[in-house]
């Protein structure tokens, strides 16, 4: 199957597209998990020494 240049771009665009909406998804859950566990990070004694611990590892990964 063959493709002209200006099918190409059109199907190139709408994926650049597609790909930045997501990544802006991604980019709001990433910004909201880490308030969330700054939160749980700034009050250790309302959470298990468990929670808070893996709310750091969080952290950490999400810094990255």
């Amino acid at each position: 199957m063959t493709i002209s240049h200006k099918e190409f771009d059109r199907f190139w665009n709408e994926y650049l597209i597609e790909f930045e909406i997501k990544n802006k998804e991604f980019t709001q859950i990433q910004k909201e998990t880490l308030e969330i566990v700054e939160k749980i990070i700034s009050n250790p004694s309302l959470y298990r020494k468990g929670i808070v611990n893996e709310a750091i590892k969080l952290k950490e990964s999400l810094m990255r």
